[in-house]
């Protein structure tokens, strides 16, 4: 990742060592007009950084403390500005002073808030006291991010009896939420969100009318797909409520993988897919580390190729019907934008409705930890997509 500030570049390196299985990563800054990187730090605790003017921030994480410093990369130091007893996901600074954080509340949970701290006191420099913890001063739900765009909403609780996949193929995660307000005897639609989604997506779905079932497949394959239409069965045969005309899907390669072998569902949202693994190979971050992993060699050895073809939902493009609505981060380099785009252009091609919307700065996690205002813009984008061929709706 590279950002720049007035001339300078802070970028980070990471080298996999596939024989060790090992994974480290470093952080440098290139001055302007110096063609000498400065070495920064070790990079396995940073959560990010950004520039505001010529001033780089640095925000790093041990256990569940994180810490905010500042960078002079004239004298090549840091500077620990503050501390902070949550996991920051994104920082920002108000025009007044203000901190703005996006935090998760310990390694383990996924459960978003923001947290925006009272102005610190100020030094000479006009920054917090070195190891001063940051006061918070207000601390929002889950649904932080909706006050900003939307109408105050109702906290949605999964449904006290959620069906259970077969065999155990439904995990903990696994979970059926009502829309509010909830009527009996009423239909209502549904969306299947595959693999994790944040918390306050949940509940604004929920709170615009529609029912949510949640679903965590062991790994990305086909027989994942069995299980997620296994699921899916048992919970319309559990959940009646659930109008099985008007459902969607939304997730990241198996929502591709799902709309090119079923035309069950009446709208998509592919979110930072992988749909093509033969090209993901030479840009994915981690393109030639996985295909050893996954498929135990090289693309140039025999049946290696096959089998990643085999593996891309792209494919099976020429057997999708379903509207898809694709939303990607140029900067991601964990599955690069072209993968939308890839798509995008097959399902045209084939005569299916599409729509792409790439969001500039943003990377693998626009979803979690976005900017703000891109994730607002987001969540427009999918209800919009949802109000239309859901509900009959126009999209705007």
């Amino acid at each position: 990742m590279t950002k720049k500030g007035n001339g300078a570049i802070a970028y980070t390196v990471s080298v996999v060592d596939v024989e060790k299985n090992e994974y480290s990563s470093r952080l440098f800054v290139l001055p302007e007009g110096s063609a000498e990187p400065l070495y920064v730090m070790d990079a396995s605790l940073l959560t990010g950084f950004f520039w505001e003017g010529e001033e780089l921030f640095i925000y790093t994480q041990k256990d569940e403390t994180s810490v905010m410093s500042l960078f002079d990369y004239g004298k090549n130091s840091l500077t620990e500005l503050f501390k902070v007893d949550k996991i920051i996901e994104y920082a920002a600074r108000a025009t007044d002073g203000r901190w703005l954080f996006l935090c998760k509340d310990s390694l383990f949970e996924q459960k978003e808030g923001f947290i925006v701290a009272e102005q610190l006191p100020l030094r000479k420099d006009g920054y917090g006291y070195a190891g001063d913890t940051c006061q918070r001063g207000y601390i929002f739900d889950n649904a932080a991010l909706i006050p900003a765009a939307f109408e105050t909403i109702d906290a949605c609780m999964p449904a006290s009896d959620p069906p259970v996949g077969r065999d155990g193929a439904a995990d903990a995660s696994s979970d059926v939420v009502k829309p509010v307000p909830f009527e009996e005897g009423l239909k209502y639609p549904a969306i299947l969100f595959i693999d994790e989604a944040p918390d306050h997506e949940i509940q604004l779905m929920a709170n615009n009318g529609y029912g949510v079932v949640r679903f965590t497949p062991k790994e990305s394959t086909a027989k994942s797909h069995e299980e997620i239409m296994e699921y899916l069965d048992e919970t319309l045969s559990h959940c009646r409520w659930i109008d099985p005309d008007r459902l969607a899907v939304t997730g990241g390669s198996m929502a591709n993988w799902v709309i090119t072998h079923t035309d069950r569902f009446k709208a998509a949202v592919s979110d930072c897919c992988c749909v093509n693994e033969v090209s993901d190979y030479f840009l994915s971050d981690t393109g030639f580390a996985t295909a050893e992993g996954v498929y135990g060699g090289t693309l140039w050895e025999d049946g290696v190729h096959e089998k990643m073809w085999d593996r891309s939902p792209i494919k099976y493009a020429s057997f999708a019907k379903t509207p898809t609505l694709f939303i990607h981060g140029e900067d991601d380099f964990r599955c690069s934008a072209e993968q939308s785009l890839q798509m995008l252009a097959a399902l045209i091609y084939h005569g299916v409705e599409a729509r792409a919307v790439i969001f500039k700065g943003e990377n693998h996690s626009l979803a979690f930890k976005g900017k703000p205002k891109n994730m607002l813009r987001r969540l427009k984008e999918i209800l919009s997509w949802y109000e239309k061929h859901l509900k009959g709706g126009r999209h705007e």
